[in-house]
């Protein structure tokens, strides 16, 4: 039953704690009106949970109370005078200046001090004069109070107004053989909601005879790590657990979200029970509790509607309850959960390509709705992986993100979970809590960063193979068990999508993979202009655009910083001559006959990309370090036909400079992502992989099965066969195409660029490949080879080496490189 508890008991007592005193202090002589709390039916039930807990090392500690305010001080024949008045009414010591003295009575007390042996000697021979002198006063022991913590509060109150009252609260955890898996919400908070429970069980006044004590344990202590008989339905609990479950007592285990307990618990298929978030009714009774007769409704008044109480955790409830007055605790905790809206452009003006902007809006815009109650979280669009080079604004996409929806963002990564200790369970403890601190700030998006260093397990065995398994499961499972969390959006980013495992990038996990790739010519202005912010208002910035042309977001910044710097050292406001020389630094102009080579390879891309009728090319530009054409790629069945003009596509290059100046140069090859090499990897996969070539067998997936040409000359030989009849295709095409491949080099020779319909005008121009060789008309069914397939893919590029023998081209390949059969061509799963 609920036992009755006094204010002092429960908490500080206001009669003794003064107006200085400012860690949740009060002021005794306040003369503030009688409160109009609407006191809910739990309150007495928590004000009994933290008499319970009241003296506990782990709930809080005692200070002294000051002397009250505006006494004066005391002299010492006072103190003196006071300690005897004490020690007389306490039965300790007579009244100052009495004749007599009457003898304690024995049976009040078994127990006599040496003062109190004393005063019975002096009182027998009191006929006979005083034989001793008298004992000087002892200084009384300083008045103390309980001071408890914040997160014993938030516990106490959330236990409270969750079940109401104890008996409620034994019948849900006492009942013999229940498993009970209780979410507290947040990782901070477990460890008091654990100990409160462990005092109310311990405590006669709050839980009956009748209800059997349950086993308390901490959801990750009830299972055993790297245990081999993990198999067994029992195997992966520890001990003290796999006791509580075979002798049928009750077994509560503490989490802070449900989803986040290991799979070994909820294979015990416990009855889930979360605590009830904090909502204004539970902070109105915990201020007036730390601010007892000083009005804390009142104050509470003035937090925003729009603050989410529930995202209070102990640490913020800390720094907010050390405030004098309820006033400046609230103040405290409106700056904590209504921080200031972000100054400067936001998610409208940010830069991104249609393909990405679009399903992201759709996701923000479920996200309003569901806040609004307009759908359910089933409805709610989930969270992509997001794919891109380094410096393409994938970690701020995610911020802006949650400004422009209105939720938290809680990021994370390996490197981050990993920084304090490099053993793995430690390194899943802090993936859980991140995934918890996500949930306890709902609505939120959980931002994971550089997934793939996860790892892959399909990977070569090496001596990290078994660290890799074990935290790429954790991560799986953590996926799998928040899947359907109510409130948080699960996103990721890479850079290297064909080192992630499979496993993590299937359908239900990330539903989406959108590729963030530089921007090109087209929101190179925008990009800019997001750099510049305020500056330069109605600058023309498409020179600026043209000289930055594959340079990344993060290359653009750096460019702005240096041209800032330069305007700071002359004393003197930014110009765009600024600008353009911060550019120009950052991207070197590419000399002129390099340039002119440059221009001819990206513009046999483009034509044989369109006579084969397999690309919509978008942009073909010059770069400082080479050049690159932008395409579409179309939506046909993947053939031998299609792998082999997409071949052409890629070896066009080097067939124009071979037509145009009688020579080839290094540019088609070098890197991995150089036309050579990724013509290689197709070529080696039609014939390894797809059972498109002369043999059947499959020597392995796409991903490095270019290292069998090594041992496996047969192999090479049909691989070189292929390489060689896509040059004399593309040749074939670009003789046909001979005098608009010239004049479409100048032209981009003397522009830098060429889109929009000056390119059309151009490509319309194309003699089409006879019908028999080009890819079939019309939309077949979805593209499933990733080496194939992306859309707004670099056909190829050039990025000659200045002043190096070789250099590659390919440029900045878009195309998620990664071996798996559900890709389909925009990236979707």
């Amino acid at each position: 039953m609920t036992a009755p508890v006094s204010r002092s008991h429960a908490l500080m007592s206001s009669a003794a704690m003064p107006a200085s005193q400012t860690p949740m202090g009060v002021n005794p002589t306040a003369t503030a009106p009688e409160t109009t709390l609407l006191t809910p039916d739990w309150r007495p039930f928590a004000e009994a949970i933290l008499a319970a807990v009241e003296g506990c090392g782990w709930a809080g500690w005692r200070v002294s109370a000051p002397a009250k305010p505006g006494a004066a001080p005391a002299t010492p024949d006072q103190d003196a005078a006071r300690t005897t008045a004490q020690a007389s009414k306490s039965g300790s010591a007579e009244p100052a200046g009495a004749n007599a003295a009457t003898v304690p009575d024995a049976d009040a007390d078994d127990t006599l001090s040496v003062d109190d042996l004393l005063d019975q000697i002096e009182a027998a021979a009191a006929d006979l004069g005083p034989l001793l002198p008298p004992c000087p006063p002892t200084a009384k022991e300083p008045a103390t109070l309980w001071r408890p913590k914040a997160g014993t509060l938030l516990s106490a109150v959330r236990i409270a107004a969750t079940f109401g009252n104890a008996e409620a609260l034994a019948a849900a955890f006492g009942e013999r053989g229940a498993v009970t898996l209780l979410a507290t919400g947040s990782a901070t908070l477990d460890y008091a909601v654990k100990k409160t429970l462990e005092q109310i069980v311990a405590e006669p006044a709050l839980w009956p005879d009748v209800a059997h004590t349950p086993e308390l344990l901490y959801a990750l202590d009830a299972v055993r790590t790297g245990s081999p008989e993990r198999h067994r339905p029992l195997g992966g609990l520890t001990d003290k657990a796999g006791e509580a479950l075979e002798k049928g007592r009750a077994l509560v285990l503490v989490t802070a979200v449900a989803g986040t307990a290991p799979r070994e618990v909820r294979a015990l298929h416990p009855r889930v029970c979360v605590l009830a978030p904090l909502d204004r009714t539970m902070l109105s009774v915990l201020l007036d509790m730390v601010y007892p007769g000083q009005r804390a409704d009142s104050a509470l008044a003035a937090l925003p509607v729009s603050a989410r109480v529930s995202r209070l955790d102990p640490d913020r409830a800390t720094l907010a309850l050390r405030a004098a007055n309820p006033e400046a605790a609230v103040r405290a905790i409106t700056e904590a959960l209504c921080p200031p809206p972000s100054e400067g452009a936001g998610w409208a003006e940010f830069p991104l390509p249609k393909s990405v902007r679009d399903p992201l809006e759709a996701m923000i815009r479920d996200l309003r709705d569901w806040q609004e109650g307009q759908i359910g979280w089933r409805d709610v669009a989930r969270g992509p992986l997001l794919v891109g080079p380094p410096g393409s604004g994938k970690t701020q996409l995610a911020r802006l993100i949650g400004q422009e929806a209105g939720i938290a963002v809680v990021a994370g990564s390996v490197a981050k979970w990993s920084s304090e200790s490099s053993r793995s369970g430690d390194m899943i403890r802090a993936m859980r809590a991140a995934f918890a601190t996500a949930a306890e700030q709902a609505p939120a998006l959980l931002f994971l960063d550089e997934v793939d260093a996860f790892g892959d397990r399909a990977r070569p065995r090496d001596h990290n193979s078994a660290y890799t398994d074990y935290i790429v499961t954790a991560l799986i499972d953590l996926l799998d068990g928040y899947e359907g969390h109510e409130g948080v959006i699960v996103m990721a980013a890479t850079n290297h999508p064909e080192k992630l495992d499979r496993a993590i990038v299937r359908r239900g996990r990330f539903d989406r993979i959108l590729t963030l790739p530089h921007p090109d010519f087209t929101l190179l202005p925008k990009a800019i202009r997001w750099q510049l912010g305020a500056d330069l208002p109605d600058a023309d910035l498409s020179a600026a655009s043209q000289a930055a042309l594959g340079m990344s977001g993060a290359d653009i910044a750096a460019a702005v910083r240096s041209a800032r710097g330069a305007a700071r050292r002359d004393r003197r406001d930014l110009t765009l001559d600024d600008l353009a020389a911060a550019i120009t630094e950052a991207r070197p102009p590419l000399h002129p006959e390099l340039r002119r080579i440059v221009a001819a390879h990206e513009a046999g891309h483009a034509i044989v990309g369109a006579a084969t009728g397999r690309a919509r090319v978008s942009t073909v530009a010059l770069a400082s370090d080479g050049g690159f054409t932008a395409a579409s790629l179309a939506d046909h069945a993947e053939d031998r036909p299609l792998v082999e003009a997409h071949l052409a596509i890629n070896l066009a290059g080097r067939a124009a400079e071979q037509l145009i100046f009688g020579r080839i140069t290094t540019g088609a090859g070098g890197a991995p992502e150089s036309d050579l090499a990724k013509a290689t990897r197709l070529a080696t996969a039609l014939e390894s992989s797809w059972g498109l070539g002369e043999s059947l067998i499959w020597l392995g997936p796409v991903d490095g099965g270019e290292s069998h040409l090594r041992n496996d000359p047969g192999l090479r030989a049909r691989v070189e066969t292929h390489l060689r009849n896509a040059e004399a295709r593309a040749t074939r095409i670009l003789t046909a195409n001979r005098k608009l491949l010239a004049e479409m080099s100048a032209t981009l020779e003397a522009t830098g660029v060429l889109s929009g319909p000056a390119l059309a005008a151009l490509l319309d121009r194309v003699v089409l490949e006879p019908a028999a060789s080009r890819a079939p008309e019309g939309v077949m069914p979805e593209s499933h080879n990733p080496v194939l397939t992306a859309r707004q893919s670099v056909l190829g590029g050039k990025s000659f080496g200045q002043g190096r023998d070789t250099g590659h081209a390919g440029g900045h390949d878009q195309m998620p490189d990664i071996s798996d059969p559900d890709l389909a061509e925009d990236g979707t799963r």
